[in-house]
């Protein structure tokens, strides 16, 4: 398995009309946690594991996200991303240069994030993002580069469902492996 991203092979399409949550070139706002639907929660469920909130990302084309890593700290947190359009888009990671170069920043979904600027930064890994279902390593740095056409992401937050405990990057490859397109 990947360190970085896993595709899921979900047998489940996202139709939702999403435009109520495009605006300017880049937009991120804390959507319903039942965004991604039913037959996610379904499958979700089986594993022990709920939505515990669901962000919505979109990128018009040309444009980027900041370099992020979720959360206060680095580690190795975990997502289920869904990715529709964004044709062409490239998600990649990095590893800092300088740990003192770090911010702790708030995004306009209220949430807590790290950043920092590319030249502080080493590229690792990148990806094209096809449209679909993966699980991100939402714990390292990472940021999506668009082309030419405008891209949603809905990201989910993960938790167990009777713990509330968050499932880290390999815990959740282990919990979902059986839906994971190797």
């Amino acid at each position: 398995m990947h360190q970085y991203f896993n595709r899921l092979n979900f047998p489940v399409k996202i139709t939702k009309d999403l435009s109520e949550y495009k605006s300017e070139k880049r937009t991120h706002v804390r959507g319903p946690k039942n965004l991604m639907g039913e037959e996610v929660d379904k499958i979700l469920a089986a594993v022990g594991l709920r939505m515990h909130w669901v962000e919505v990302f979109y990128l018009a084309a040309g444009s980027d996200h900041t370099i992020h890593c979720d959360g206060h700290e680095l580690d190795n947190k975990a997502k289920i991303n869904y990715v529709i359009g964004g044709k062409g888009s490239m998600m990649s990671w990095y590893d800092p240069i300088d740990k003192n170069k770090i911010q702790k920043k708030l995004s306009k979904a209220d949430t807590i994030y790290l950043g920092i600027n590319k030249e502080d930064t080493i590229e690792v890994y990148s990806t094209e993002m096809e449209e679909g279902f993966y699980i991100i390593n939402a714990g390292k740095f990472h940021n999506v580069w668009n082309k030419d056409e405008g891209r949603y992401c809905l990201s989910g937050c993960l938790v167990d469902i009777v713990t509330g405990y968050r499932p880290l990057f390999n815990e959740l490859q282990v919990l979902l492996k059986d839906y994971i397109n190797d």
